[in-house]
């Protein structure tokens, strides 16, 4: 995902390494290259059983937190 442009949408699969620690919306998915943190804004109850080393694949829209890089 980290050759894509803000605002692309992109699959990225791997392994739950955060898993709603800090907040009940925020997970962060491993792979072999690196990680990415996912935020879902409206979290179904279905996925409150996601814990740690789950594998997962997640698709959504690529963005910056507290943009540094002028792209919204």
């Amino acid at each position: 995902a980290r050759t894509f442009s803000v605002g692309t949408q992109v699959t990225v699969a791997g392994r739950l390494t955060v898993a709603r620690q800090f907040d009940r919306r925020e997970l962060v998915v491993q792979d072999a290259t690196g990680g990415i943190f996912v935020f879902v804004s409206d979290f179904p109850a279905s996925l409150n059983s996601l814990a740690i080393g789950d594998s997962v694949q997640v698709t959504g829209r690529l963005s910056e937190f507290q943009p540094t890089t002028g792209q919204a």
